[in-house]
């Protein structure tokens, strides 16, 4: 009885575990947050262009001001896109370019 429970309650954490992004999924308030909470693919997109983000964050030399602002203008267009799975993907793409190339 104990295996089975303990079974299963690792087969309930696996999905969980197997999505990762850069904001915890149980405050997700907005259409786009539960979407990409949902999807694998979104999911990585999203720690991608966080991980991308960061790093160009913090190799800037002078104020991080315009690349904030940036952001959260960013934010504002994906936020957007609701729970249009092409739409969101299609934002983070764009932002990945916009940041490799900052």
């Amino acid at each position: 009885m104990l295996v089975r429970t303990l079974i299963t309650a690792a087969a309930l954490l696996l999905p969980a575990a197997a999505s990762a992004q850069s904001f915890n999924c149980r405050y997700a308030r907005f259409a786009d947050e539960v979407a990409i909470c949902q999807s694998p693919l979104l999911s990585r997109l999203d720690e991608r262009m966080s991980r991308i983000f960061y790093e160009t964050r913090n190799d800037i030399d002078g104020t991080r001001d315009e690349l904030d602002a940036d952001q959260d203008a960013w934010l504002r267009t994906r936020r957007s896109c609701g729970r249009d799975d092409a739409c969101i993907e299609d934002a983070y793409r764009d932002r990945i370019r916009e940041l490799r190339a900052y």
